[in-house]
């Protein structure tokens, strides 16, 4: 059963200015040490921190906490940025998670890149691993309805207020 969507707008050109002037203190107050390494391998620094930033996001979305009520930024750990990432929940946010469902809930998180626009876009669906739910129907769902509109930035950013308002 589907128990959360959380989508989440990230502006690259902000947190690369945060990853330049502030460094890995301030990496270290959002990332885990494994979602660290993971983000030091890539590419762009910045870019990557982005995609892991709309990813905790959403995923504190889907959960319905957002990053207060004793859910912080470490609580949501990202796994590898594969096509789908799992997301690890610890501390508040798990606690959170097991007084909504005792059951295994399971929450995983998609990103993407606007084309030509300096964003990070990121879907995370909350779920109930005992349920039957199709995962590849509902991402596929999701990648038409919502990320390829976004990530095309064919969307004012008006429109782009009002597709979660």
């Amino acid at each position: 059963m589907l128990l959360g969507v959380g989508l989440d707008l990230c502006r690259i050109a902000p947190i690369r200015r945060s990853v330049s002037r502030l460094g890995k203190p301030w990496l270290d107050e959002i990332f885990t040490e494994a979602e660290l390494a993971e983000l030091v391998r890539s590419t762009d620094l910045a870019v990557a921190a982005a995609r892991g930033f709309a990813a905790k996001e959403a995923s504190a979305k889907a959960l319905s906490t957002g990053f207060g009520d004793g859910a912080h930024w470490l609580d949501f750990e990202t796994g590898p940025a594969e096509t789908v990432r799992p997301v690890r929940l610890h501390g508040g946010a798990r606690d959170h998670a097991c007084a909504l469902l005792p059951a295994k809930i399971l929450i995983e998180c998609q990103t993407w890149l606007s084309r030509d626009c300096g964003w990070a876009v990121a879907v995370a669906l909350m779920s109930d691993r005992s349920s039957s739910l199709d995962q590849t129907i509902i991402w596929s769902t999701v990648s038409e309805a919502v990320i390829k509109p976004l990530s095309s930035c064919s969307l004012r950013l008006n429109d782009i207020g009002r597709c979660y308002a």
